[in-house]
């Protein structure tokens, strides 16, 4: 498949003034800067963003667990800043809300993901800012969303897993329940963020006018459950925690190797015949117990035990081998060093270095790439994250026309950060 860099990438021009800061705000702002867009994110002066202060930080020698000099990164604030430019900028101050609004003809899109009513307060709400500038995409991912009992509530991801139904689906049927190893929440909300701000430009297009994108954490996980209703569940007394196993289909589980554990799903009933001869039982297929799917789940635990028993004696590649050979669904279960030396991992090219705006290339440290892909275009290839307001004095001058006298004087008032 031949490459056309030519073209250029999906946002080449779009301009996103970036608010946000943490996790999920600043994770979606990576997204679209990977895409092309020009993302200027916007952090307060001699501080930035919170997640600045996060550890482990990446430093000339590599990752530490301690900040030692001011050149010392969050290597969070790495990962999810690559690609972008940083100012900073002090909203609270008429100077730099000025700066802001000076800003605003310039770009196309604002994302923030403060609590509501904290932009209404600073100056910078939507409604504002739509009167200025009638073709803005005005994003804002929150916890809760704009409305209803909890919009005001402070939401972090576990809390979002809590509230959602996601850690009562998460563990073993008779453990307490238990929050996803992944920060779902953070991390699926700025993928919805993504599809509403690039939906939003699209309309654009057609119309001429701008639109208010409105994700909510809460929202997001609720509609991934499940495709049954809730009610569902709720009314056969269903419970959606089941550990390793799906609750539609058996066999489908994790099952100890001789050195690890091995995920096999068998979800069409010729996976299932194939399973039966695979561990030496053919007759199975007839047993009325496990003839069917639904006869396998009144069956579930005699299910899993039968596969464990030929699991157990035999390495994880073993069983990946003869399972793949014939044709049922199997996997390796994964530790993170396994993962990382992952040749499928290597061949796709989705780890690269992470990379310091001073130092370069991290000593034994990488981040994963974007993860999408298109034929005629070279995959992203963004520049490091930025120190904290290295972009200031360019953009201001660049894009505003200041002199170097005003922005000393921007310095001296605290507005903005000095070189």
């Amino acid at each position: 498949m031949s490459l056309h860099p030519a073209r250029g990438r999906p946002l080449d021009g779009i301009v996103i003034l970036d608010l946000s800061q943490a996790a999920a705000g600043p994770i979606c702002g990576s997204y679209l800067a990977a895409m092309g867009a020009e993302v200027i994110k916007i952090e307060r002066p001699g501080y930035g963003d919170m997640a600045r202060r996060t550890p482990p930080y990446a430093t000339a020698h590599g990752i530490r667990a301690q900040r030692t000099v001011p050149e010392d990164i969050s290597s969070v604030v790495l990962k999810r800043n690559r690609g972008k430019k940083s100012i900073t900028l002090d909203l609270q101050k008429p100077e730099g809300l000025k700066i802001f609004l000076d800003l605003l003809p310039q770009a196309d899109v604002v994302l923030e993901n403060f609590r509501p009513g904290v932009s209404t307060k600073l100056g910078i709400d939507y409604e504002r800012l739509i009167e200025l500038k009638p073709d803005l995409i005005y994003c804002s991912i929150t916890g809760f969303g704009m409305s209803g009992p909890y919009k005001t509530w402070s939401a972090f991801d576990t809390i979002i897993q809590g509230m959602t139904g996601v850690m009562a689906a998460t563990g073993q049927p008779d453990g307490p329940p238990t929050k996803a190893g992944l920060l779902v929440g953070d991390t699926v909300a700025p993928l919805y963020a993504m599809i509403g701000i690039m939906a939003a430009l699209r309309m654009r297009e057609r119309t001429g006018l701008g639109e208010f994108v409105e994700v909510s954490m809460f929202d997001c996980l609720v509609s991934m459950l499940w495709d049954e209703p809730l009610e569902y569940f709720a009314a056969n007394d269903i419970r959606m925690r089941s550990g390793n196993r799906f609750l539609r289909m058996a066999p489908w589980n994790s099952y100890p190797a001789s050195d690890g554990h091995v995920v096999i799903c068998a979800g069409q009933q010729d996976h299932w015949i194939r399973v039966c001869k695979l561990i030496g039982r053919p007759e199975l297929v007839e047993d009325p117990r496990y003839a069917s799917m639904e006869a396998r789940l009144d069956h579930v635990a005699e299910v899993d035990a039968l596969v464990e028993a030929w699991t157990a004696t035999r390495t994880r590649a073993e069983i990946v081998e003869r399972c793949q050979a014939d044709s049922i669904p199997c996997g390796p279960i994964s530790e993170l060093p396994d993962l990382i030396a992952d040749p499928h991992l290597q061949a796709r090219g989705l780890l690269k270095p992470l990379m310091h705006p001073l130092h370069g290339a991290i000593p034994g440290a990488h981040a994963v790439d974007f993860p999408v892909r298109y034929g005629n275009m070279p995959p992203p290839d963004p520049a490091p994250a930025p120190m904290l307001g290295q972009h200031t004095v360019a953009i201001l001058q660049e894009r505003l026309k200041l002199s170097r006298e005003q922005i000393d004087k921007l310095v001296a008032l605290g507005v903005i950060d000095g070189e």
